[in-house]
């Protein structure tokens, strides 16, 4: 392999760690969930390192230490399950609202 194909490959997985990790950032803001309380301790580390630390365009590679695909994953399967228990809170939601406007309707006709 190259060196430019190896940087590039490098450089890919470190920007889709870097975006995943902003995903999740944003939903575990958006519901109020802390980091600590949804990764794992192997993990938790990578997650703040990518938080504080966008890609960069200067040629340059940043070496990690740890296993990023395993990392990756977990972000993966993560996001999967955040967003599946958004949407079942949201349906869970929309149907308390929906009885409790079935309910004040039939209060109303009295």
């Amino acid at each position: 392999m190259r060196k430019k194909d190896f940087i590039n490959q490098v450089d890919s997985l470190y920007s889709l760690a870097w975006s995943l990790t902003c995903n999740i950032s944003s939903l575990l803001d958006q519901t109020g969930i802390p980091a600590h309380r949804v990764f794992s301790e192997s993990v938790i580390d990578q997650f703040f390192f990518f938080l504080n630390n966008p890609p960069k365009n200067d040629g340059n590679i940043i070496l990690i230490n740890e296993n990023i695909s395993s990392y990756i994953q977990e972000l993966i399967v993560l996001n999967s399950k955040l967003i599946s228990s958004i949407d079942h809170v949201v349906i869970k939601s929309l149907a308390v609202e929906n009885q409790e406007n079935k309910s004040s309707g039939f209060f109303l006709e009295f």
